[in-house]
């Protein structure tokens, strides 16, 4: 009898399976997701604040050195955290797996930004809370373009056994990190698109139009 499973994963994530429910055509393994590493081995939740509402960046939350060959007085590094699940298929015995269920949190992420403290005005600090908030108001967007590249895909399931279907299933969905790479190509365009168009918030005209269109989203979303 075909062997099927599910598994939910996550960007930069551990995996271990969790107890088998069920045997015979219809078994399930399910993988449990962790919290990403990011682009650093050594990121903890600690080095990582995930967009809310409510969520105000401070200087302090810029905790890496300034680059020294840099002009710029602050820069933030923001990417999505993207999770996703996987499910086996069998169809006339050839066992494939989909990817559904991608989803996509906007971070920032402490130890890779940065600021020259003796530098910086509570004008810029807002200018780069919108970086921020930017990259949350087009995430609905660039989830569901991750969501429509993989609709309706089918990958073959690997290996001779089950447990080698599975893993190697687990190991092939990363292909949507390669995905990943292309929407946060997007998203770096959209802050530089924003940062030139506010001149990093000198511009107080254009930086209090981006700012009102951000809290008409976060009054939506705190509703």
């Amino acid at each position: 009898m075909a062997h099927h499973f599910v598994a939910a994963l996550g960007h930069g994530c551990r995996y271990t399976p969790s107890a088998k429910t069920g045997y015979g055509t219809h078994d399930i393994t399910e993988i449990r997701y962790f919290k990403p590493n990011c682009y650093r081995k050594d990121m903890s939740d600690d080095n990582i604040i995930v967009w809310s509402a409510d969520t105000a960046l401070k200087w302090d939350d810029f905790a890496a050195e300034p680059h020294p060959g840099t002009y710029q007085d602050a820069i933030a590094t923001i990417r999505y955290n993207c999770t996703w699940s996987i499910e086996s298929h069998d169809a006339d015995g050839i066992l494939s797996f989909s990817i559904s269920k991608i989803r996509l949190s906007t971070i920032f992420v402490k130890n890779l930004s940065w600021a020259r403290i003796g530098m910086v005005s509570e004008s810029l600090r807002v200018h780069m809370q919108g970086c921020f908030d930017l990259a949350e108001y087009i995430r609905p967007d660039m989830e569901n373009a991750l969501v429509q590249r993989f609709k309706g895909k089918l990958y073959p399931a690997r290996g001779a056994t089950p447990d080698e279907q599975q893993q190697n299933s687990v190991q092939d969905s990363r292909v949507v990190l390669g995905a990943l790479q292309d929407i946060h190509k997007e998203l770096d365009a959209k802050i530089a698109e924003y940062q030139d168009q506010t001149k990093h918030g000198e511009d107080e005209s254009s930086q209090a139009r981006y700012s009102q269109r951000f809290t008409k989203m976060k009054n939506a979303k705190s509703a």
